[in-house]
């Protein structure tokens, strides 16, 4: 895993696939994660940002979506709980 620190990004679009960000800024960035090994974030600060996922980590999240569609809503929001929590939840 590569480890950046302490960089401020603004404005740019970021690969997360296989990096730790250690006390790094985000501020109207793209944080594209592409399934890869999970990126890990350590005193990090966000500011208007976008996930955005790509490659084999959309193609997952289509599935599901796909699934929850199809009619196995109730097998969807038992795999994955945290995707149906309120925001007060979290």
């Amino acid at each position: 895993m590569s480890k950046i620190v302490s960089q401020t990004f603004k404005g740019s679009k970021v690969k997360l696939d296989g990096t730790l960000f250690e006390g790094c800024v985000f501020e109207g960035c793209t944080l594209v994660y592409a399934g890869g090994e999970l990126p890990q974030f350590t005193g990090c600060s966000f500011s208007n940002i976008q996930f955005v996922l790509d490659g084999a980590a959309a193609r997952s999240a289509a599935y599901i979506r796909m699934t929850y569609k199809a009619g196995a809503a109730n097998v969807v929001r038992d795999w994955l709980p945290e995707l149906f929590l309120s925001k007060t939840q979290h």
